[in-house]
């Protein structure tokens, strides 16, 4: 009986959501798209240290059709998507693909959990809460993709076939590295993507009429997407959602209040990422086709 009056109050308070502000779904839809451009832009950018030009059909292109079968399929299968399709119409190397891809990777979550570690900071001085767990999540991935970017290693050459793939690699990353513009605008474009996310969650919250501060949400973003590093399931669908309830509850936001942000997101993304993969598929398909 316990339980069950357990889950009928849960329901009751379900059932007092409402939307609020149902016009900011308009401005999510661009915030949205706007986040894939700046993702594309990114991908644009480290390309370019490898002398791949990619058109703006082409790089925002293989970012909506990368995510859409990162949706689809688990363990970010749409990467293979994109490097097959670099290998086929730009001669693209899966080494060198492999060494954008730690490049991208070692930039963005760096910055990312740096922000992370600076909301976890800014949370504590301002409401008095801290989670040792989360600071160890993010140092986690702070700490190695830092030496990455900090330290520049030169791999020998190696006569074992396999290892020297992974040094070449490593060695690829050193191309980016060494490119002061790339570097530059991809910092840019990564913070700016991110600033994108915060605002974006802010407006999904006061959808339903829940005021959330630059700094909660700078939380909310960057624990999320350090958790996304690791993407076991189709779109990280259902550990996504877990980690955000999760994270929520810390800054003392109830399930209540996140589920239904959660699942608009969920609805927005998937909407977009729906119509934009499939379209793009075809749109480079046929355009490969034709060169």
């Amino acid at each position: 009986k316990h339980g069950l009056s357990i889950i009928d109050g849960l329901i009751e308070d379900f059932k007092t959501i409402e939307l609020v502000n149902p016009y900011l779904l308009g401005v999510l839809f661009i915030t949205s798209i706007i986040t894939t451009i700046a993702y594309g832009f990114l991908t644009k950018t480290i390309l370019e240290a490898f002398k791949i030009k990619l058109r703006f059909k082409e790089w925002f292109g293989i970012t909506c059709v990368t995510n859409f079968y990162n949706l689809i399929t688990p363990f970010r299968g749409g990467m293979i998507t994109r490097a097959v399709y670099l290998k086929k119409r730009h001669n693209f190397s899966y080494t060198n693909f492999l060494s954008s891809l730690l490049g991208v990777y070692a930039l963005q979550y760096c910055i990312i959990s740096f922000l992370g570690i600076i909301s976890i900071g800014l949370i504590y001085l301002k409401y008095g809460i801290f989670n040792a767990i989360v600071l160890l999540i993010f140092l986690a991935v702070f700490v190695p993709f830092g030496i990455i970017i900090l330290f520049r290693v030169k791999f020998p050459k190696s006569k074992n076939k396999v290892v020297n793939k992974f040094f070449e690699i490593g060695n690829g990353w050193n191309i980016i590295r060494e490119q002061k513009r790339t570097l530059s605008v991809s910092i840019f474009v990564i913070f700016a993507s991110m600033m994108i996310n915060v605002m974006n969650i802010i407006i999904l919250y006061n959808v339903f009429g829940i005021k959330l501060t630059i700094v909660q949400g700078l939380f909310l973003v960057t624990i999320s997407a350090v958790v996304g590093l690791a993407q076991i399931t189709p779109g990280n669908l259902g550990v996504s959602e877990a980690v955000s309830v999760l994270s929520a509850l810390i800054i003392g936001i109830t399930p209540v209040q996140s589920i239904p942000v959660i699942i608009l997101n969920r609805l927005i993304q998937t909407i977009i990422l729906v119509v934009l993969g499939p379209l793009y598929s075809y749109i480079l398909i046929k355009d490969g086709n034709k060169k």
